[in-house]
């Protein structure tokens, strides 16, 4: 089943997951005059349980947002099987609400040192 969202806004929507806020929220500061804008963050440090990173929270949030994001940033500091989750979510929503348009979304993996398209 496709879900398939336009994306006619003239910004992108970033989603994050990061091992402290405060840091992603220092980030944040590197968009200002980019056509990206941070719309969430998931920690896995510094937040109320509830702002925490589990893969379903990430799916929740990857849903509930419009325009649909575009772009995952995977922290550095995050331990590896948080990443793996995290970028697991991320492929699963991509293929779900891009479909053959998977190319106008990005992949930042910090903390593998790439990006992926």
């Amino acid at each position: 089943m496709s879900t398939k969202i336009p994306t006619s806004s003239s910004y992108i929507s970033v989603v994050g997951v990061g091992k402290y806020r405060s840091i992603a929220l220092d980030i944040v500061q590197n968009f200002n005059g980019t056509p990206f804008t941070f719309a969430a963050m998931l920690d896995t440090n510094d937040s109320a349980k509830l702002y925490t990173f589990t893969p379903d929270r990430l799916r929740i949030v990857l849903r509930a947002l419009h325009p649909a994001p575009q772009c995952l940033i995977a922290g550095g500091a995050i331990e590896e099987q948080v990443n793996e989750a995290a970028v697991e979510v991320w492929r699963e929503f991509v293929t779900e609400t891009f479909g053959e348009d998977e190319q106008q979304t990005l992949l930042i993996n910090v903390s593998h040192d790439e990006a992926i398209k």
